[in-house]
């Protein structure tokens, strides 16, 4: 049977079709990240425990706060409308 595909071009690899702005978009897009999880990660490493520990504290309070009232919004049948 030979090569059945060999005259369709047009679907050969797609994988790599991309625009000269939007491979550049994407360059400056990870570059922008990686700068900012090495400077996050430099602010992290320069916290005491006791800094951390009292970010963690807030971070769960916030999170269980918001958990609340997410159960509560869900669970009031007034607020629907109805």
């Amino acid at each position: 049977m030979g090569t059945p595909r060999e005259g369709r071009i047009a679907l050969n690899d797609v994988t790599n079709i991309h625009t000269l702005a939007c491979n550049e978009e994407q360059l400056k897009r990870e570059r922008k990240n990686r700068k900012q999880r090495v400077y996050r990660a430099r602010k992290r490493a320069q916290k005491t425990d006791e800094e951390q520990e009292e970010m963690d504290t807030r971070q769960r309070e916030y999170c269980a706060r918001r958990k609340a009232e997410t159960s509560v919004l869900s669970y009031a049948p007034d607020q629907l409308g109805a």
